[in-house]
């Protein structure tokens, strides 16, 4: 299949978009896209089992690889993909949105170091999406939820549209971190924190984000088209009757929590 696969992509010279199965990036696959010169997007089915590596996506790719991609999709460890954008001359650089999956371990500072780095390099980005999952077999141990770190570290990205963090362990935002990220990503849109954590795994009902959270969404980033946040559950807000709060959204098309 891979040798077939390989030569076909050979013969899509106009091809703009294209969408392969989760462990089909091998290294032949990797160098025949890279040569695709109207290729836009590039995406790899997400697979929750893990052993990205094995698929063979880190390869040293010359500085002329992908000259029109905007969007990249992929399964990779958080580390190696730092790797992979060295050895690729930077790709990550040409981006306008990058996603990327991971399920072999989510360990916080690695994450933090991720997103320092996308800041540091990709100031570009306009998508950025992180899903990163749990394996089975670290179910049992004790994990913490990641912090605002993780956002700090993307602040340089001032293009930024539209960010999707998905973990285990909701995210909690405090309104002086909203104040903060609106100043940092003015043009925000799409904003989606954790909004669907394992609940397989113990989460206190305190855990959460404070439904008075939204206040401050609204009066810094008004123009908020899509918000997803978890809200703790032992959140409560009496209804006052005030049917005209200080803040409200201009655009909001959707509210997932």
């Amino acid at each position: 299949v891979e040798l077939s696969l390989h030569r076909a992509i050979g013969t899509w010279q106009t091809l703009q978009h294209l969408v392969l199965p989760e462990f089909y990036l091998t290294p032949s696959i990797l160098q025949a896209t890279a040569s695709l010169l109207h290729l836009v997007t590039l995406s790899q089915g997400y697979s929750h089992k893990g052993g990205y590596e094995a698929a063979g996506i880190l390869r040293d790719l010359s500085g002329h690889a992908f000259p029109a991609i905007e969007g990249f999709a992929f399964n990779c460890e958080l580390a190696s993909a730092i790797q992979l954008n060295r050895q690729s001359g930077g790709l990550f650089s040409r981006l306008k949105g990058i996603h990327i999956n991971t399920s072999n371990g989510v360990d916080n500072a690695g994450v933090a170091e991720f997103a320092r780095y996308l800041g540091q390099e990709c100031r570009q980005l306009e998508s950025i999406a992180m899903d990163l999952f749990l394996p089975l077999r670290f179910r049992a141990e004790i994990i913490p939820a990641l912090s605002v770190e993780v956002l700090e570290g993307i602040f340089p990205c001032r293009a930024l549209r539209m960010l999707s963090i998905g973990h285990p362990l909701p995210i909690v935002i405090q309104a002086a971190d909203v104040e903060r990220a609106a100043a940092a990503w003015p043009g925000l849109v799409v904003l989606s924190i954790t909004v669907d954590p394992d609940l397989s795994l113990p989460i206190p009902d305190d855990i959460g984000n404070s439904w008075l959270t939204l206040s401050a969404f609204a009066q810094h980033l008004p123009r908020m088209q899509q918000l997803g946040l978890y809200f703790a559950k032992a959140d409560i807000i009496t209804f006052t009757g005030d049917l005209y709060p200080p803040y409200e959204f201009q655009d909001l098309k959707r509210l997932q929590y």
